[in-house]
């Protein structure tokens, strides 16, 4: 690919959403691209695998950034050269937005919270 992608439109298809929606979804994404999958191959595979919290969600947004792409390229992913593709994979984190968290989860919290969970388990072998 002689270019570099042009990610604002998948970026726009992505806009708005919760955070771990679109980790998800360029996670999805990314696997369309490695394996050069359709959207009928990525479909059935989706089918089968472990569905975690908001894929579906991510799964609206890959078929749209799928869709998207495709309409950009002028063909589909799978025919789409392995250099193009990759082109595009390498720039997906860049349609991830940065946590803005207002405050991380602390070690001493990651120690009370495990604390609490060994009290509570060592309560349940007492009776």
């Amino acid at each position: 690919m002689d270019r570099e992608p042009n990610m604002t439109r998948l970026r726009d298809v992505l806009k708005g959403q919760p955070r771990d929606v679109v980790i998800e979804a360029v996670y999805l994404f990314g696997i369309i691209l490695s394996q050069g999958l359709t959207a009928q191959r990525f479909g059935a595979r989706m089918k089968v695998e472990y569905s975690p919290p908001n894929q579906g969600q991510a799964i609206e947004r890959v078929m749209e950034m799928l869709a998207v792409l495709e309409q950009m390229e002028d063909a589909p992913v799978s025919a789409l050269s392995p250099e193009t593709r990759d082109s595009y994979a390498r720039r997906l984190g860049e349609l991830i937005p940065t946590d803005q968290s207002p405050a991380l989860i602390s070690e001493a919290d990651i120690e009370a919270t495990l604390r609490e969970l060994r009290d509570w388990r060592e309560s349940r072998a007492a009776v």
